[in-house]
């Protein structure tokens, strides 16, 4: 279905301050909250899934838990959408193919720790995401690592053991793409990375920091995002690990 013909911009936004599109419709700065607003083209999809992202930043906000701060904070919604922080750097993705050079083996270990943090809290929250990928880690102008996207995320009983296991396997290949600058088997179709992932067959990780991290990941070998913040900790604490491939 597309877009409604009746479509029109929140009030007080415009064409100029679109920031990206995505499954849920637009993602655009409000020039006076300077905060982020998605909103649905008018597509009953669209729709559908904005409300449900909607829904999962309110059953966060009613948790008993501590927030991380890699968390895109939700400001709220209006009749037109959903308010957010805004992550001026965009998407992590983005961000690794407009550098120049890797990001340093610090900023990695900082990445790898917010994300699997707000990782955590939602796994806490009986919340799978559903879509872990370095399009919806986004970055702000610090380059603090916010995670955000929640369109497809499962909640409660619509979550099995299996969802949560994928998310943190896609964690450990988000890990991957933030070390090497590059998705695994980027050369392959996603129809074909998913088939040698499916077979167990993983990308060579000689020289790839946070390699044990990211295989164990893969391997299944991790069932909490909590023992793989605990490792990541150690990696920050041990200055000798980050001069490996830890």
């Amino acid at each position: 279905m597309g877009a409604s013909s009746n479509f029109s911009f929140p009030p007080g936004i415009g064409i100029q301050d679109v920031k990206g599109c995505g499954t849920s419709g637009m993602a655009a700065l409000d020039p006076d909250t300077k905060c982020i607003i998605k909103f649905p083209l008018g597509d009953d999809d669209e729709c559908a899934r904005c409300d449900h992202e909607r829904e999962i930043y309110q059953l966060l906000e009613l948790s008993s838990r501590e927030r991380p701060s890699s968390l895109l904070k939700f400001h709220g919604s209006t009749s037109h959408g959903i308010l957010l922080d805004y992550a001026e750097l965009g998407p992590v993705r983005q961000f690794l193919r407009e550098s120049q050079d890797l990001i340093t083996i610090s900023t990695l270990l900082r990445w790898a720790r917010q994300a699997a943090e707000a990782l955590q809290f939602l796994h806490e929250n009986r919340i799978c995401h559903g879509d872990v990928n370095c399009t919806n880690f986004f970055l702000d102008q610090h380059l603090n690592l916010k995670v955000g996207d929640f369109t497809s995320s499962l909640v409660g009983s619509r979550a099995t053991p299996q969802d949560f296991q994928e998310d943190i396997s896609n964690y450990g290949s988000a890990l991957y793409e933030m070390a090497t600058g590059h998705l695994p088997y980027h050369t392959l179709s996603e129809d074909e990375r998913e088939q040698k992932f499916r077979q167990r067959k993983f990308p060579d990780l000689t020289n790839v920091h946070l390699k044990s991290l990211i295989l164990r990941c893969w391997n299944a070998e991790y069932t909490t995002l909590v023992n793989i913040a605990k490792d990541i900790n150690i990696a920050c604490t041990y200055p000798i690990l980050q001069q490996s491939s830890y």
